[in-house]
């Protein structure tokens, strides 16, 4: 009796992980257009691995908005891969006054390696990390300094063999800089950057009689001593 309910255990446990919706965090809107960013297997789905259809929504993703709060390196990673798919709008909020503000807090340097590289190179932007960032492929040093004066500097193999990607290190400010520049560049009509914005509320609304739900998300944005208020109900929601 023991075995049969750990085995019974066992298939359902396999069974949430194939119903579960990946790639993309939704916050109950349109489910993502068919293609990469997302897919949702029914939890009634027959036996099998790829037992089962997949239930997508049939609205064509330029009629589609989506919302991403947050436009840090991943924030404006997801707008463009949005747009790349297809979406009309973009919005991202975001609380910084412009692309190039500094912040002292996240003064860190990014690695851009062959992974990351994938997603550059599908937008259009390797010219711009090229340009911006610091290739390795050679051994190199690496310092870290400590609070408490200490010094620890360690040397890290290269790239040894000529036919692996080059590494590229880029301060992060630089970063999202060059992802603002290829955002503007070749998104410019579909992606809308809301800086000096914060979003205010997130909820869900009903239609009159009882229809449909659907998300409203509230920012606002500072212009000096004024705000003003935003307004956007959108298919996805993503947030960092």
């Amino acid at each position: 009796r023991t075995c049969s309910r750990l085995s019974e255990k066992r298939r359902s446990a396999r069974t949430d992980r194939r119903t579960m919706t990946t790639k993309v965090r939704c916050c109950r809107g349109a489910p993502a257009p068919a293609g990469r960013l997302g897919f949702h297997r029914p939890r009634h789905a027959g036996k099998g691995r790829f037992a089962g259809a997949v239930a997508l929504r049939a609205a064509s993703a330029a009629d589609l908005s989506a919302v991403v709060v947050g436009g840090g390196p991943s924030g404006l990673a997801a707008a463009m891969m949005l747009a790349q798919e297809g979406y009309g709008k973009v919005d991202v909020i975001e609380k910084r006054e412009s692309p190039s503000y500094f912040e002292p807090d996240k003064a860190f340097v990014f690695s851009i390696d062959e992974r990351g590289q994938k997603f550059i190179d599908l937008v259009g932007a390797m010219d711009l990390l090229k340009a911006n960032g610091v290739g390795t492929r050679e051994d190199y040093h690496i310092s870290r300094l400590y609070p408490d004066g200490r010094v620890e500097r360690k040397q890290l193999a290269g790239v040894i063999k000529s036919e692996r990607t080059e590494n590229f290190w880029i301060p992060r400010v630089d970063f999202i800089r060059l992802l603002y520049e290829c955002v503007e560049a070749k998104f410019g009509g579909r992606i809308e950057v809301h800086f000096a914005s914060e979003c205010e509320r997130i909820e869900k609304v009903v239609s009159a009689g009882g229809g449909a739900e659907r998300l409203r998300v509230v920012a606002v944005k500072e212009e000096g001593e004024a705000q003003e208020r935003l307004e956007f109900s959108p298919a996805p929601l993503l947030g960092w």
